[in-house]
């Protein structure tokens, strides 16, 4: 392994906040055992569903929590992981994120690649939301199993880096794998975020500091604190004159992944409700999803079309996945 390619110290903090977090995912189950379970397999969903609760699948969002370590990630598996994404907003010691400025590892490390097909032997699904392009070809020509992108949206409507190229669109359909549409109005309509950074940028100036979210929330915290109170007030009147995503936008992103791959096989849903900090139009809440259902039907989506872009496409993948780790480890 070259010497830019050695994994960095680890120092202990992703892994405990995983496991923090997937001890409060069982001790809410443990307090809840008539509403809640989970599921750590395709069996667990079906037996789940005819009970009536609701059943929670365990992810890890950005392999930082394994610290460089194969038995780490067999260890989350145990505890009940079942899908991970590569990274997160920044690269891992072994794959390149989508946020970053440049592709440091050029896609995946040789120890990527271990992840990659160790992921594959355990029957856990593999995320490719906010990995770089080039992490993405890797794992597309690593992986025997299908992958999934939870949380993205179409790069052709919205040219955004977390978005998908709709070559990217047909090899993750040839795959047998699925992009859940990102809800953020940022990655719907990229005109948004652009709009919302330049403004950001422009307020920070006026103080003196950097155009940057994260840059601005290290500086001085009273000039920090100016800057965001007059963001807010400047955004909320600006969002009054500037076209919005709202539910069509969304379905919009369905609608061309469909065109691109030419199946309904390969789309769902990948809300981010848990990680944005705005939602489109009439879909403020889970509650409002039925909106996306109403609009899908009346673009002529038959019920069983659907029935898979709500989570049969998903479901599908699962059973791929853990049929095929079940093969690779001789069970």
């Amino acid at each position: 392994m070259s010497e830019r390619h050695r994994p960095r110290s680890k120092s202990g903090r992703p892994r405990k906040k995983a496991f923090d977090q997937i001890e409060a995912v069982n001790r809410l189950v443990g307090q809840n055992p008539e509403d809640l379970d989970v599921v750590k397999s395709p069996e667990d969903f079906w037996r789940v569903r005819n009970t009536g609760k609701t059943g929670i699948l365990i992810g890890i969002e950005g392999g930082y929590a394994i610290e460089n370590d194969l038995d780490l990630l067999r260890t989350f598996y145990k505890n009940g992981v079942r899908l991970m994404t590569l990274t997160h907003w920044n690269r891992t010691d072994w794959a390149d994120a989508s946020g970053d400025a440049k592709a440091e590892w050029c896609g995946l490390t040789e120890f990527g690649e271990k992840v990659v097909k160790e992921m594959n032997t355990l029957g856990m699904i593999i995320d490719v939301s906010h990995a770089h392009d080039e992490t993405f070809w890797d794992v597309i020509r690593i992986s025997d199993s299908p992958i999934v992108a939870s949380h993205s949206c179409c790069r052709a409507l919205s040219p955004h880096h977390r978005n998908m190229s709709d070559e990217m669109l047909r090899a993750l359909a040839k795959n047998g794998g699925v992009i859940g549409i990102n809800f953020s109005p940022g990655f719907l309509n990229a005109e948004i975020e652009k709009n919302q950074n330049d403004l950001l940028a422009a307020i920070a100036k006026k103080y003196d500091l950097p155009a940057d979210g994260r840059e601005i929330m290290k500086a001085d915290p009273q000039k920090a604190k100016a800057v965001f109170a007059e963001f807010q007030t400047q955004w909320a009147e600006m969002k009054k004159t500037m076209p919005l995503a709202d539910v069509k936008t969304l379905v919009n992103h369905i609608d061309h992944v469909v065109k691109v791959t030419g199946s309904v096989e390969n789309v769902g849903l990948g809300s981010d409700f848990d990680g944005i900090s705005a939602t489109p139009a009439g879909l403020e809440d889970i509650g409002k999803l039925m909106n996306i259902t109403q609009e899908l039907s009346a673009r002529g989506y038959k019920e069983v079309e659907i029935r898979k872009i709500l989570g049969g496409n998903f479901l599908r993948v699962f059973n791929a996945v853990s049929a095929a780790g079940r093969k690779a480890r001789g069970n």
